[in-house]
C-alpha cells in the first residue's frame, strides 16, 4: 500500500459514523457510576482506586515487557520509565485502597479544609488590594468554611461526592439521549467520532478543573509568599504554568510551539495574534508569561488575585485615563523586570480563524519610545469549532465552554514564533502594526486582511458577491 493510499484509508477511518450504541453505552456506564456515587461514596471511590491500580500496574508491565522489542536508546529509557512509575502508582493505590474509607475521608476532610482556609486568605489579601466587598465576603466564608471542616461539623467528603455522583448521572442521561439522536438521524454521526459530543467528559472535565483551579491557588499562594525564584522567575509564575499545562491535558489540547527555546529565551513584548480564550493558557503552557487583563478580571474572586500575582496589568476600558496609563504601565513593568516577557494582542478582541482583525499600533509605539524588542508570534488551532467562540451575538459564552468541554479527541494548537524585532526610535508605529500583522497572515498562510479599522468597516459595509452578480 502506497503512503497515499494509506493516508486516504486513515482519513476514511476518521469519518466512519460513530455508532449510536457506542454512545448509549457510554451514558450507561456513567449513570451506574454516579448513582453507585450518590449511594456509597466512600465504598465507590474504593473501588474506582482498586481498578485504576490494577490498570496502572497492567499498563507498566506492558512497557516494561515491550522495551526489548524497541530500538533506540531514548525509546527505551521512556519505556522503562513509564513501566516502573505505572508499577509503582498501581502497587500504592492497592495499597492506600486497603486503609479504607476512613482513610480517604480523613484526608479529603484536612485536605479540604486547608484549601478552604488559604482561599480566604486569599480573597482577603484581594479585597485589601482593590478586589472589593465580594473578594472579602469570599474571604471570610472560606475560612469559616474550612475551620467548620476541620471541626468536622458537617458530612462534606459525603456531599461532595454525591455532588460528583449527580453531575456524573446527569451527564449519562444526557449521552443517552444523544445516542437515541443519533440513531433516529443517523446523518449527524457522518462528521465521525470526533463531530459528536461527549456530555459525560463535559461533566467528568468541569468538575476535574473546578478542583484543579482549588489546588492551583493554594500552591500559588505558598509559592507567593515564598522569596524564592526558578530561572530568574519567581516560584508563583511556573506554578501557573504548570497549572495551564494540566488544564491543556484535561481539555485535550495537545500544545505544538515550532521553536520552544526561542519562545522561552525571549525578553521583551510577545506581540500575538488573538484567536480564542484559550489563547492565554496555550501561551503560559510554553513558559511563564506575564499579560494585559480587564480591570473586571481583578475583581473575580480569586482569580483576579491569580492574574494579579503573575504582574498582569489591569484596564479600564471604560475609563480614558486608564487607557492611557495601559502604555506607562506596561513600559514601566518591561523596564524594571524584561523577562517572563510581557504578551499583548494587538488586535484588542478576537480576530478570526480565517482574517486577522487589524493591528492597533499602541504596543508599537511603547516598542520604539522605549526599546523594547518584540517577538511576532502567530498562533492557530486546528479545531476552530471547538476552540473559537462566536461572540456575544451570535452565542453565550457558556455555549463556547460546554463545546470545549464535551468534544471528542485532540485539538492542535500550534504557535510560530518569529524573528525578533528591534524598533529604531525613528521607526514609525502604524507601518510596523501592518508588517508585523502581514508577518503573522503569512505564517499561518491567510490572506492579508485591512490593517486599519477604516478599512476594515468599509470592507464589512461592501454588499455580498453572490453567483447572479458575477454572471
Amino acid at each position: 500500500m502506497t503512503s497515499a493510499e494509506m493516508t486516504d484509508a486513515k482519513q476514511s477511518d476518521q469519518r466512519r459514523p460513530l455508532p449510536w450504541w457506542y454512545v448509549l453505552l457510554e451514558g450507561l456506564v456513567s449513570l451506574v457510576i454516579g448513582v453507585m456515587f450518590m449511594r456509597t461514596p466512600g465504598h465507590t471511590l474504593n473501588l474506582i482506586v482498586r481498578i485504576l491500580g490494577y490498570y496502572w500496574i497492567a499498563v507498566g508491565l506492558l512497557s516494561l515487557v515491550t522495551i526489548p522489542t524497541q530500538w533506540g536508546a531514548g525509546r527505551r529509557v521512556s519505556l522503562a520509565t513509564r513501566g516502573v512509575l505505572g508499577v509503582l502508582a498501581g502497587l500504592t493505590a492497592l495499597f492506600l485502597d486497603q486503609l479504607g474509607p476512613e482513610f480517604w475521608t480523613t484526608t479529603l476532610l484536612f485536605s479540604i479544609g486547608f484549601v478552604g482556609v488559604i482561599i480566604g486568605v486569599v480573597g482577603l489579601i484581594q479585597a485589601m488590594k482593590g478586589g472589593g466587598w465580594g473578594a472579602a465576603i469570599m474571604g471570610v466564608l472560606g475560612i469559616a468554611f474550612g475551620l467548620t471542616i476541620w471541626g468536622g461539623a458537617i458530612g462534606v467528603i459525603a456531599n461532595i461526592f454525591w455532588i460528583l455522583g449527580l453531575f456524573t448521572a446527569i451527564g449519562g442521561v444526557a449521552s443517552m439521549l444523544l445516542a437515541l439522536r443519533l440513531r433516529n438521524h443517523p446523518e449527524e454521526a457522518s462528521l465521525g467520532p470526533d463531530g459528536i459530543r461527549n456530555p459525560v467528559m463535559g461533566v467528568i472535565r468541569l468538575f476535574t478543573l473546578i478542583i484543579l483551579l482549588f489546588i492551583a491557588i493554594v500552591i500559588a499562594f505558598i509559592a507567593w509568599i515564598i522569596p524564592a525564584k526558578h530561572k530568574g522567575v519567581p516560584l508563583q509564575y511556573w506554578v501557573i504554568t504548570s497549572f495551564s499545562r494540566v488544564v491543556n491535558w484535561v481539555l485535550g489540547i495537545q500544545v505544538v510551539c515550532q521553536d520552544v527555546e526561542k519562545l522561552r529565551a525571549h525578553e521583551g513584548l510577545v506581540l500575538a495574534n488573538h484567536v480564542s480564550y484559550l489563547d492565554i493558557t496555550t501561551l503560559i503552557a510554553v513558559a511563564p508569561m506575564r499579560f494585559l487583563s480587564t480591570a473586571e478580571v481583578f475583581k473575580i474572586p480569586f482569580v483576579g488575585w491569580v492574574a494579579d500575582a503573575i504582574s498582569t496589568v489591569f484596564v479600564d476600558r471604560s475609563d480614558r485615563e486608564s487607557r492611557h496609563s495601559v502604555r506607562d504601565s506596561i513600559a514601566n513593568s518591561v523596564a524594571k523586570n524584561p523577562y517572563p516577557p510581557f504578551v499583548v494582542f494587538p488586535e484588542g478582541h478576537f480576530g478570526t480563524p480565517t482574517q486577522l482583525a487589524p493591528f492597533h499600533y499602541g504596543m508599537f509605539a511603547v516598542a520604539i519610545e522605549n526599546g523594547f524588542p518584540y517577538m511576532p508570534v502567530a498562533l492557530r488551532y486546528d479545531r476552530s469549532d471547538v476552540a473559537t467562540w462566536r461572540g456575544v451575538k451570535e452565542e453565550h459564552f457558556a455555549a463556547a465552554l460546554w463545546r470545549m468541554l464535551t468534544h471528542r479527541g485532540t485539538v492542535r494548537a500550534e504557535l510560530f514564533p518569529l524573528d525578533v524585532v528591534h524598533p529604531a526610535p525613528d521607526d514609525d508605529a502604524s507601518e510596523l502594526a501592518r508588517e508585523t500583522q502581514r508577518s503573522i497572515e503569512k505564517a499561518l498562510d491567510l490572506e492579508p486582511a485591512p490593517t486599519t479599522l477604516k478599512e476594515a468597516k468599509e470592507e464589512e459595509a461592501k454588499p455580498a458577491v453572490t453567483d447572479t452578480d458575477e454572471a
